[in-house]
Formats: C-alpha cells, sequence, structure tokens
C-alpha cells in the first residue's frame, strides 16, 4: 500500500490501496533484453538482427552501442527485428531498446561486430574422417560470422553454423573421402 500525507494547515493521510509497481512503468513492466540473433555480424553489411526480451509495447528504438538501428519492427511482446548498419567498428556492443511505454533495457555486450575479411582459423578436430560417415567437425578461430559456408576441399561442411563460443561447427558429408582437413 502507498500512502501520501499532505502538508500544510490541513494534514490528511490518504492511504491507496494500488500498487503502482505492477504496472505501466513500474519495475514489474520494465523491458529487458535477454539475447540476440545472430549474437553477431560483419561490418561489412547491413545484418537483420531479432531481440529477444520482455514487455516490448509501443513504439521503439533499437541501439547497438550508440549506433540507431533501422526498421524497428514489433513482432511480440517478447520480440523485436531490427537492422544493424554497416561500417560499425569490430568489437563487442551492448544492445539497448527504448520502449515508449516501459522504458529502457540493455543487454550487455549482446551483439559483437566483425570483419569477416580477418578470419583466422586455428585448429580443425577431428584431423580425420572416414567417408562413409557424417562426421562433425569443429573449426576454432577467430572473425566467423553466421551465415557461415565451410568447404573441405571439394564438400561443403553440412549444418555449418557459428557457436555461440564463435566456433565454426558442422558435420562432413557422407562420401567426401578420406584425408587430413
Amino acid at each position: 500500500m502507498a500512502a501520501l500525507l499532505l502538508m500544510g494547515a490541513l494534514a490528511a493521510s490518504i492511504t491507496c490501496a494500488r500498487d503502482f509497481s505492477r504496472h505501466a512503468g513500474g519495475a514489474a513492466n520494465a523491458v529487458t533484453v535477454d539475447s540476440v540473433t545472430p549474437p553477431s555480424g560483419a561490418n561489412t553489411a547491413d545484418v537483420t538482427i531479432t531481440v529477444k526480451g520482455t514487455n516490448f509495447a509501443g513504439s521503439h528504438e533499437v541501439y547497438v552501442g550508440a549506433s540507431a538501428c533501422t526498421g524497428v519492427v514489433l513482432v511480440s511482446r517478447n520480440l523485436l527485428n531490427a537492422v544493424v548498419p554497416a561500417g560499425l567498428n569490430e568489437g563487442s556492443y551492448n544492445v539497448t531498446v527504448i520502449s515508449s511505454q516501459n522504458g529502457t533495457g540493455v543487454g550487455q555486450s549482446a551483439y559483437a561486430v566483425v570483419d569477416p575479411t580477418l578470419i583466422e582459423v586455428s585448429s580443425v578436430t577431428p584431423v580425420e574422417g572416414v567417408n562413409d560417415v557424417e562426421t562433425p567437425v569443429t573449426i576454432t578461430g577467430a572473425h566467423f560470422v553466421a551465415p557461415v559456408t565451410v568447404d573441405l576441399g571439394a564438400f561443403a561442411l553440412l549444418s555449418a553454423e557459428v557457436t555461440a563460443a564463435g566456433n565454426g561447427h558442422g558435420n562432413s558429408p557422407v562420401g567426401a573421402g578420406r584425408g587430413r582437413v
């Protein structure tokens, strides 16, 4: 319960039964930013991201660092789409969502911008596979950006993806042949 005390010549106490923390603008309705998909993108092109969080309502602004995103679309109370502009410096950025109704939420270091011209591969495991079995392959390195295409010789890695740790992962196709990577 909230109480209001009026001061002056006539003092009175008024008690209000409404809990304002549970209504628009209160802490219970504050915007949160829980995750961003994809978690990274190249600085050479605009990248569409999906922001997952809570209490998205009204109109929104989305920022990656200090850069305003364009094309912000409210998908649901928990999802927003936005376009990160090309040309940001490489690095890790906070993602900020400003809601016209529920305030501001920040995802700390929620999005990384990478320069895909600097891709580095430090290891590939396993280094050998059998040609009649689909084999999981992990590629460790830096500057990988989703979506990713990986070729092992003349064969494309199946289901190639960039993991949250920034590594490449996928499966070598059946029939890729035997040999070292």
